[in-house]
């Protein structure tokens, strides 16, 4: 309900405002199966991602889907330690190697999701008894993963997330999330992390992946300390994910504050690259839309054609956008029990473009 009424005074202040969501209605547009395809809107500016499943690659109308609108992909859980490496000495390379040879069969980039998760891995963090395992025993079973992994896919992953959300979320919890990884290592696990990885392809793109680095200035803060620190002494850290699961709501997520951040990565010296790109329209868990409405669709058109507008003008700085998702066909249970969906994505659940598709391909 609250965010019903939200939306509604959002809409309201935006028929008054300079930038009137009726100038975002791409009506006349949706329905044609004939569009053009995304990664050519953005051919002269940055590569155009997803994150997909090895069933994507298979099924032919979506592999389809893929090729026509995606230059690089990446695998959303495939080649996570819980699913490539679940134990040790268990390996589960078969949906990796679906979407790693759709990828070199087609000339698609491939990123590498992700490493060394912190969330994930714990029987390189725990002995057989449940116990945490010294530090160099989880160093060495670090290095044999990553050497394995990044080996076996060096053909065709030219990008990795070599660490994934690493930071903490508030001055009281510290800079880093105490997990497994930081209780044995401190920092020095996401330091090794990209050395091993570098070792084992010293032309791979290394990229450090976080989540809210926009929206949260204390983890804006902790993060680009400690980037800057790394960085100068040396350690093979190349791009930064900003994973982008935006929120239609949030008033941290804005054009001036994107534009801000972008400068101070370039300042420090990295390549960045927006990894998990999506929108949510659910403010509050009692938000259930059985259709997208209207003017809530329009709300969303305007901020995410806003926010690409500072994309494109950064392009020399930015050199990937990957979408978390392909379409809008997948629902969430949200914390009510209620299935939802997120209408997160620029495609309806038919693969068709939503009106914020063509918001952010229209660049006028």
């Amino acid at each position: 309900m609250l965010t019903r009424i939200l939306s509604f005074f959002l809409a309201l202040f935006s028929f008054l405002s300079l930038n009137p969501i009726t100038d975002y209605d791409y009506s006349d547009k949706l329905g044609d199966k004939n569009y053009k395809g995304f990664k050519e809107y953005y051919a002269d500016y940055f590569d155009i991602g997803a994150a997909v499943a090895g069933y994507h690659c298979v099924l032919p109308d979506t592999s389809a889907f893929l090729l026509k609108n995606f230059s690089t992909l990446t695998a959303e859980n495939s080649f996570k330690q819980d699913t490539l490496n679940p134990a040790d000495g268990k390996w589960n390379y078969a949906d990796a190697d679906i979407i790693a040879n759709f990828c070199k069969t087609n000339g698609i980039k491939l990123r590498g999701h992700c490493l060394i998760w912190g969330n994930l891995g714990s029987w390189m963090t725990r002995d057989s008894s449940g116990n945490l395992v010294s530090k160099e025993v989880l160093l060495q079973r670090m290095h044999n993963y990553i050497s394995t992994v990044v080996n076996r896919y060096k053909s065709v992953v030219r990008v990795w997330d070599v660490v994934n959300e690493p930071f903490g979320y508030d001055i009281q919890g510290g800079a880093f999330k105490a997990n497994d990884f930081y209780t044995i290592c401190g920092e020095e696990y996401i330091t090794k992390a990209f050395e091993y990885a570098h070792e084992a392809d010293p032309t791979a793109v290394l990229c450090l992946n976080e989540t809210t680095v926009l929206s949260n200035q204390t983890k804006q803060n902790y993060f680009l300390k400690y980037l800057e620190k790394w960085i100068d002494a040396g350690v093979p850290i190349h791009a930064v994910g900003l994973q982008s699961h935006w929120n239609l709501f949030e008033i941290n997520v804005t054009p001036r504050r994107l534009q801000k951040l972008i400068d101070k990565l370039d300042k420090i010296g990295v390549d960045i690259q927006i990894t998990e790109c999506d929108m949510n329209i659910d403010a509050y868990k009692d938000d259930v839309f059985d259709e997208l409405p209207k003017y809530i669709e329009l709300l969303q058109s305007r901020k995410l054609s806003q926010l690409f507008e500072v994309l494109r003008k950064n392009a020399d700085k930015i050199s990937s956008v990957t979408f978390w998702g392909v379409n809008d066909d997948r629902p969430q249970i949200n914390s009510d029990g209620q299935v939802c969906y997120r209408w997160a994505l620029l495609f309806d659940r038919n693969s068709m473009p939503k009106n914020a598709f063509y918001a952010v391909c229209d660049f006028s």
